[in-house]
């Protein structure tokens, strides 16, 4: 059964510039590879509700491309008692919330379960084993003067278990009008 979700990709010069500003950040780094930022979690899924989901997917009907910026550095469940340590969207998070708002509501009406949990616009870039407080790199992700990507596409990513570690695969994706 694959594990799938709906995500934005994060281009290459992106993740090289987040990756050599958060060097220094404690923890178990998520491999730069791996980011993204999830819009929709649907689990693990049978082959027909991953055929349900992309064919769901092809018939949506996007809104316009737009820039997000990404320079927040928080945590969860919260930055003096950290486990998961991400970057937040600063500029573009309203068009981002509506992006997400509305594939949910075109999920629920295709009668697609997905998790419902609130979303929370993040890339997850490294987790810890004891929570931590991690208020003093906040300043480093800051000094990044906003890490900008253009929104253009959104992916219907798979997730495996390949040798120990996650594996993230493109499995469809479909473009922002401009």
């Amino acid at each position: 059964m694959p594990r799938l979700f709906i995500a934005l990709p994060i281009p290459d010069d992106v993740r090289k510039r987040l990756k050599s500003s958060i060097q220094t950040i404690p923890g178990r780094s998520v491999p730069s590879p791996n980011w993204h930022l999830t819009l929709m979690f649907f689990g693990n899924v049978s082959d027909e509700m991953h055929e349900g989901i992309q064919k769901a997917l092809d018939v949506f009907t996007f809104q316009k491309s737009f820039l997000l910026s990404l320079n927040e550095l928080d945590a969860f469940p919260h930055k003096n008692r950290a486990r998961v340590l991400w970057i937040g969207v600063d500029k573009g998070k309203q068009e981002l919330y509506r992006v997400a708002t509305e594939l949910r509501s075109h999920f629920r009406e295709k009668n697609i379960a997905f998790d419902p949990k609130p979303f929370v616009p993040h890339i997850t870039i490294s987790r810890f084993k004891k929570p931590q407080d991690i208020e003093a790199y906040s300043e480093k992700v800051g000094s990044l003067g906003s890490a900008t990507l253009a929104v253009n596409k959104i992916c219907l990513f798979k997730s495996s278990f390949i040798n120990g570690s996650v594996a993230y695969e493109i499995v469809q994706e479909v473009g922002l009008t401009c």
